[in-house]
């Protein structure tokens, strides 16, 4: 009895640290049909912000939509706006000329700043 006890407790105790186990991300991401790989992708005629006529407001500068969505290169999440998901082409550092949302398949949804980065000052 014991060593089914023993076996039993192992056995539950198995997913605890482990790489593999689900977590509540990829458990959120399955549910919604993608892979932890595969950002969620966002309609921007669904977007409150786009409905109001707001700007994204991200690294103390605001973000208008430009242009269509595009096939982009590599992404990576930079940040968040209202739940959104904001992303940067990987070989691109702070401060961005541009941020991304993912429309869906391999498109991205560019949006550019409403004014220029602001130069900094020399020391």
């Amino acid at each position: 009895m014991r060593k089914v006890l023993a076996l039993t407790v192992l056995v539950l105790l198995s997913g605890c640290g482990n790489p593999e186990a689900e977590t509540d991300e990829q458990m959120t991401a399955e549910a919604e049909g993608r892979t932890m790989e595969t950002p969620a992708a966002y309609d921007p005629d669904t977007l409150a912000w786009v409905q109001e006529g707001r700007t994204v407001e991200f690294g103390d500068r605001e973000w208008l939509p430009a242009g269509v969505p595009i096939n982009a290169p590599t992404m990576v999440p930079v940040g968040e706006f209202e739940g959104m998901e904001l992303y940067a082409p990987a070989d691109e550092t702070a401060p961005y000329d541009r941020l991304f949302f993912h429309v869906g398949g391999d498109d991205w949804q560019m949006l550019e700043p409403t004014e220029p980065v602001p130069d900094t000052p020399a020391m």
